[in-house]
């Protein structure tokens, strides 16, 4: 840290460490640094997820890097603490939280936790047996607690918005900043030339990505018995593209599918870093985010930029957002699932899914629109 420097804004990711948390950080700090600062001066605190894509582009002295998260340590949410103290800015913003402290300077936390807004039975119960469930939602009543320690809150939709208030009293103040569109995807979208799409059947092998990292509310372990039965009924080769980067998660699935004697069916590249996300995607044929829990997914409407068909459970996060642009299966309900997979595969019409994705599209608009809006957030906090 450069002592002799003063800060106005300190902007905390440290416990963002994994997923969309991680890249919605490393966007905000890429438009801040872009933009010098929006006549702010930041510091940075970083989760080492989040480091690792920065490390290039950061200015010593205006970051410091916590190799563990302070969600898991004490010590390090301690060391938090006394850090924003020193630096004593005039406001912390925390991009996504519980923070798990009180600091001693105004806090504007966001919050796009689904288990801190409110997940379903059915979330719950995919993390096994009844203790295994309890000590989930013990750790959810323990972060909606933690939610609280904060001034003003960022919440990512309405009904995101109205959960929060629940929690943290209807008289505090809550902001609604929709999630957004990198760049890439966008730019991408726009230069596509709709009277050149075409409705072509798809005569090759169809590969279906799941651009996700794991966590139990994705729902994947259900993905082979999907490709069992979806297999019977569609003939022709495809294959299904996992993203975990946990060896021994995607063993776990592996051996799933050899049971049902599908494994040839499905495949596993690892984890990705978001600068590779749109040329993974513009390989696929078909995106399926199988979640039953989200506040918010960039994944569909990173689907829609690149005009892939979307395949997702129905809730009410994902027809809120979705819209008309994807095919919805009931989670509960294999034969629903394998159904919407289908009418996927059968989807040939481009053009309609860029009618129905140009509006969607146009309403969360880009990083940097989101990373402006929240600037003038923190300014007018200032004030």
């Amino acid at each position: 840290m450069n002592d002799s420097k003063s800060f106005d804004v300190v902007f905390n990711c440290s416990i963002n460490v994994i997923g969309g948390g991680v890249q919605n950080a490393v966007n905000f700090i890429r438009h801040t640094i872009k933009n010098n600062g929006y006549g702010l001066s930041w510091f940075y605190i970083l989760s080492a997820q989040v480091y690792e894509q920065l490390k290039n582009e950061l200015s010593a002295g205006e970051y410091q890097l916590f190799e563990i998260t302070p969600a898991k340590s004490p010590a390090a949410r301690s060391a938090l603490v006394n850090l924003v103290k020193k630096i004593n800015p005039a406001v912390v913003y925390t991009s996504a939280g519980p923070t798990y402290v009180k600091f001693s300077v105004p806090h504007i936390m966001g919050c796009s936790n689904p288990y801190v807004l409110g997940a379903s039975d059915y979330a719950y119960k995919l993390y096994g047996n009844k203790l295994m469930q309890f000590k989930r939602r013990a750790l959810s009543f323990y972060q909606r607690q933690k939610i609280k320690l904060a001034d003003e809150w960022i919440a990512q939709t309405e009904a995101s918005s109205i959960s929060l208030k629940k929690i943290v009293g209807r008289d505090k103040r809550i902001h609604i900043v929709h999630n957004a569109i990198s760049e890439d995807f966008l730019n991408y979208f726009k230069n596509i030339d709709c009277n050149n799409l075409i409705n072509d059947k798809n005569q090759k092998e169809i590969s279906v990505l799941v651009p996700t990292a794991y966590y139990k509310h994705k729902d994947i372990e259900k993905i082979p018995l999907m490709i069992s039965r979806l297999s019977q009924r569609y003939t022709k080769k495809f294959t299904v593209v996992f993203t975990i980067k946990e060896k021994e998660i995607y063993d776990e699935i592996l051996n799933s599918a050899k049971k049902l004697g599908v494994d040839a069916y499905v495949k596993n590249i690892g984890g990705y870093h978001h600068n590779k996300a749109l040329e993974l995607y513009l390989a696929h044929d078909i995106i399926l985010q199988p979640s039953v829990l989200e506040v918010f997914s960039t994944s569909y409407i990173e689907a829609m930029a690149t005009l892939k068909p979307l395949v997702v459970p129905q809730f009410d996060f994902s027809t809120s957002i979705c819209g008309d642009y994807a095919w919805f299966y009931d989670c509960h309900d294999m034969d629903s699932y394998v159904e919407s997979m289908y009418r996927a595969f059968m989807d040939y019409d481009s053009l309609s899914r860029y009618e129905r994705a140009e509006p969607i599209l146009r309403k969360y608009g880009s990083q940097q629109e989101r990373t402006l809006r929240i600037v003038n957030i923190i300014k007018a906090f200032m004030c």
